[in-house]
Order: structure tokens, then C-alpha cells, then sequence
């Protein structure tokens, strides 16, 4: 059942109804899912580069407090 929740009689408009196709990376055009895929990959390689250096800087900055630590005794 189709209700007429959007009057258009009253300028002279019309309702249509389209079936389309698509695909994983849209509809005909491939480059947004495309670029989708892209930008997602390079998001997850600097996040993997990025928590690398954070944790690489977080052990040398407690190796550093150790040796004060051990060197303050």
C-alpha cells in the first residue's frame, strides 16, 4: 500500500518510483568506493605507525625513569 504522504498535485508535479543496481563500491561510478577504500587504508597504516611510535616513546620514557630511579639509590 502507498500512502500520499507528499502532496504534489497541487504543482503540477509528479511521483516516480526508480529501481536502481549497485554493486560493493556503489553504482557505476567506482571511484568513490574506490577512494573509500583508499583513505580507510591509509587510516589504518598511520594508526598502526602512529600507536608504534607511541608505544616505542612510553618504554624509552620508562626505561629513563627506572635508571633514575636505580640511580638515585
Amino acid at each position: 500500500m502507498t500512502n500520499n504522504n507528499y502532496e504534489v498535485s497541487g504543482w503540477d508535479g509528479k511521483k516516480q518510483f526508480v529501481l536502481s543496481t549497485s554493486n560493493a563500491l556503489g553504482g557505476e561510478n567506482y571511484f568513490l568506493g574506490g577512494a573509500f577504500i583508499v583513505v580507510g587504508c591509509l587510516c589504518i597504516t598511520l594508526s598502526i605507525i602512529f600507536f608504534g611510535v607511541f608505544m616505542s616513546k612510553k618504554n624509552q620514557n620508562a626505561q629513563q625513569a627506572q635508571q633514575a630511579l636505580l640511580a638515585g639509590r
